[in-house]
């Protein structure tokens, strides 16, 4: 390869990079003891090694970060503040297997659409939580997945990592 094509290639990619890009992982709580929790937590973790950990967070970062710029947002209440992060979010990762994470996903639907990833358990018949995931890109995960696979972690940061290359897509348009 000659230098001038690799200095090209290196710079490009300097360049999608440096692209800022916020992911939003909603799921099981810290309290909750699942798998599905300590699987939220290691995609955070992978997340965070691909975008800097300043650009991956949970909800209830918000409420337990005593930055006084947050104060104005948490003024807002639950659900005011959840409607500006997701807002803010370029992408949301749902693991919809607890009712809070259920809920979002219905309460804010509109604002997800296009940039969610969802990782569900399989289960028999339809359910109001699975109607509200058709518009989303949805994986089925078995209860052996939640567990042990790297199969999430894979899809998650592919997924991630395609928005991010429309985003940077989208501004490299408008300079």
């Amino acid at each position: 390869m000659n230098s001038s094509l690799k200095t090209a290639l290196v710079q490009a990619q300097k360049r999608f990079r440096e692209v800022q890009f916020y992911v939003l992982i909603w799921g099981p709580g810290s309290t909750s003891d699942t798998p599905q929790r300590e699987k939220r937590d290691r995609i955070r973790k992978d997340l965070e090694q691909l975008l800097g950990p300043e650009n991956v967070w949970y909800s209830e970062d918000i409420s337990e970060d005593n930055d006084p710029e947050l104060d104005r947002l948490r003024e807002l209440g639950d659900l005011g503040s959840e409607y500006v992060q997701v807002q803010a979010a370029d992408a949301v990762v749902l693991i919809p297997e607890s009712p809070g994470s259920i809920a979002e996903a219905a309460l804010y639907q509109d604002e997800l659409r296009g940039k969610t990833i969802v990782f569900t358990t399989k289960r028999q018949g339809t359910s109001f939580a699975s109607n509200t995931y058709f518009m989303h890109k949805v994986e089925t995960v078995t209860e052996r997945e939640w567990s042990s696979c790297q199969r999430v972690r894979r899809l998650a940061k592919r997924f991630i990592n395609d928005l991010r290359f429309l985003k940077a897509k989208r501004l490299s348009l408008m300079n």
